[in-house]
């Protein structure tokens, strides 16, 4: 393993190398290791795609292996300015941010993966648990409404919207 690593450290782009040492590493379980070399190709590479693969690798280990939810949510957060549509690194990160109680960027983390979902249901769903968290939690209540009104966009009969929408239209008056 010593010997992968010192070959990667020579040319942190080997594709190759970084196999070996992804898979000797795994298997024997070097956490800390892995994580140095995965930062060690993502400086070296000019790819953003593979940067992006290594972080979410290296974002996983932090979080799952070394229990780091600090690095593994900064790691995924710079995935997001790498590719701010990575609908894989805003749901690991909601999920950080879930454990955390962190409900305000649990906010804005749902909603950015609504904007990237297609699938209405799936969507509305999203925009309903935000609208929950902004309203409920966060007590943002201009915020909240923009998530109900933006459901009944999508389904302009989805009573479980139009119902607080009016109370909340009420309650503003």
């Amino acid at each position: 393993f010593e010997a992968y690593l010192k070959a990667l450290s020579l040319d942190p782009s080997d594709v190759d190398v970084l196999r070996y040492v992804d898979e000797l590493g795994q298997k024997l379980m070097l956490w800390n290791e892995l994580v140095s070399a995965y930062s060690k190709a993502i400086e070296a590479s000019t790819d953003d795609e593979q940067k992006v693969a290594l972080m979410l690798k290296m974002a996983q280990i932090q979080n799952d292996k070394l229990q780091n939810v600090e690095d593994a949510k900064a790691t995924l957060v710079g995935i997001l300015k790498i590719d701010s549509e990575n609908i894989e690194a805003a749901r690991k990160l909601a999920d950080i941010y879930t454990a955390m109680g962190d409900n305000s960027a649990l906010l804005d983390v749902l909603a950015r993966i609504a904007e990237l979902t297609y699938e209405v249901a799936a969507q509305k769903d999203l925009l309903f648990r935000c609208a929950d968290i902004a309203l409920n939690t966060l007590n943002l209540v201009q915020r909240g409404t923009a998530f109900l009104e933006k459901i009944v966009e999508l389904d302009d009969s989805d009573m479980n919207a139009i119902e607080p929408l009016l109370v909340l239209y009420q309650e503003a008056e």
